[in-house]
């Protein structure tokens, strides 16, 4: 049994955790780009359920948001239900991992930085896979650091450790990262060294079954790596700045969350950990080898822009060195819950300061354009024609009108803005779509004169929806509609 004081403290941490991101979970609709495409995917697995062996995303998220749709039915609130729990429920693990290697007052403490952490609240109110992958790490690392510390039931805590990590192989590929960090640590420990070769074959199982179904889909044995590599090659090429710029975002992206002062006392406790030499410096050390990976491929491969998503698990381990900073230096304990206060106020104040640039109402991610809004809107209420419907992408923010009109229940295609004349001709004319969703200006779409009459149906000032007619089955007899002029 709990103690009463402890039992009080992680339903506390657990109610803030929890009011914290239901919160933003009311308040906002999803992030656009990635997080929409997940959940277009998972609402067409749902439709069709089936064997996912390969691809670039990982298949558990898809699993487990598809099957919350058929209890659930709305795919954003399932995508969104999933997300707001697990994000939730690693306060858990993570209050007990920090009192483990630290203490209670730390784990406490900690655990009020998490619940404010607007990465971690992000991401815990969006349909990406961070947050369920964010509580399985955890919980793993925490069963990591209980079997490094006793002897009896070493067995039990790293076979749970690597069966967690191999469930979050199938969400996030860092997973597989961590379970090579983890592994060659226990390698490096005489006492656990036995121990290290069974818990990478089983932390590791995900990923061989993944490769191995890429290879079968002959799509190469390191397809998923690969594909998210070619994907950045041709995002820098509109967004990327060079290396001096890579390295100023991954300062601001902790400057941005969670903010200026938490980061700069999880920078000396960091620092105390790793004079320390104790068991919190293995976990600095974990951490260190999360994130460096990216900061060197930033570096030497400056197409792979800082994002806030890889510095996730990272920064919710970082959070027990800035709380061990906090009160090694303020000792005087009947202040101390005024100065975490304090802390906590100026840090939710810069946070809400830096997500300004790209959220109207100050929100941990970006939102959406209100043409796109009217778009998903019109589609919804108004029929769809038989057929397959044309849908332009800008900025990846297609999915979201694909989801939100509830277009993913039908036939699509979706072309990118950036593809040539050509190309677009071509996807044309072998979809012979019966519904476009184009954007303006209407420049790139002209050579529809040639062989197509577009029925104007609805647009704003960034997109048109159109019905498209071969002109061989139109007749201009008088009553029928008019059609749009490209002129």
């Amino acid at each position: 049994m709990f103690p009463y004081r402890r039992k009080f403290d992680l339903i506390f941490l657990l109610l803030l955790t929890a009011c914290v991101r239901l919160l933003i979970c009311v308040v906002t609709i999803n992030e656009p780009g990635d997080a929409d495409a997940r959940l277009v995917a998972a609402a067409e697995w749902a439709l069709q359920p089936h064997l996912i062996y390969s691809g670039i995303w990982l298949p558990f998220h898809y699993y487990a948001m598809g099957t919350l749709m058929f209890v659930i039915g709305d795919p954003l609130t399932a995508g969104k239900v999933l997300s707001f729990v697990t994000g939730t429920l690693t306060i858990i693990p993570f209050f007990f991992l920090t009192e483990l290697l630290f203490d209670r007052r730390t784990a406490v403490v900690a655990g009020v930085f998490l619940a404010i952490y607007g990465n971690h609240v992000a991401l815990s109110a969006t349909t990406l896979a961070e947050a369920p992958f964010g509580l399985l790490s955890v919980w793993a690392i925490y069963h990591f650091f209980r079997g490094m510390s006793v002897d009896r039931n070493q067995k039990t805590h790293f076979t749970w450790s690597a069966f967690l990590l191999a469930l979050a192989g199938g969400f996030r590929q860092e997973a597989w990262q961590l379970t090579g960090i983890l592994s060659i640590l226990l390698f490096f420990s005489r006492m656990t060294r036995k121990f290290a070769i069974p818990f990478a074959l089983l932390g590791l199982s995900t990923f061989f079954l993944w490769t191995l179904g890429n290879t079968l889909a002959n799509k190469g044995v390191s397809y998923s790596l690969l594909a998210i590599a070619r994907l950045k090659q041709i995002q820098a090429l509109y967004f990327g700045r060079g290396v001096l710029h890579n390295l100023v975002k991954w300062v601001w992206i902790f400057v941005r969350s969670p903010g200026p002062i938490i980061s700069l006392f999880a920078l000396l406790g960091l620092h105390s950990a790793a004079k320390s030499r104790n068991r919190s410096a293995i976990l600095a050390l974990i951490a260190a080898l999360l994130l460096g990976p990216f900061v060197i491929l930033s570096v030497v491969r400056p197409e792979w822009i800082p994002v806030h998503r890889y510095t996730f698990l990272f920064g919710i381990l970082i959070l027990p060195f800035a709380a061990r900073a906090l009160l090694n230096i303020w000792k005087n304990r009947p202040s101390l819950v005024a100065l975490v206060v304090l802390v906590v106020i100026a840090s939710i104040a810069s946070q809400v300061t830096a997500f300004g640039r790209h959220s109207r109402l100050h929100l941990p991610f970006r939102d959406y354009h209100a043409t796109d809004i009217d778009t998903w809107k019109w589609l919804a209420s108004n029929a769809v024609p038989e057929g397959r419907v044309l849908v332009e992408d800008s900025d990846w923010n297609v999915y979201g009108i694909i989801l939100h009109s509830g277009l993913y229940r039908g036939e699509y295609v979706v072309v990118n803005t950036r593809q040539d004349e050509a190309k677009l001709r071509q996807i044309v004319d072998e979809t012979r779509p019966a519904m476009v969703v184009i954007h303006l200006p209407l420049t790139r779409w002209k050579f529809l004169e040639e062989n197509w009459h577009l029925v104007v149906l609805h647009r704003n000032k960034d997109y048109l929806i159109g019905r498209l007619k071969p002109k061989s089955e139109v007749s201009d007899a008088p009553g029928k509609e008019s059609v749009h002029s490209y002129k």
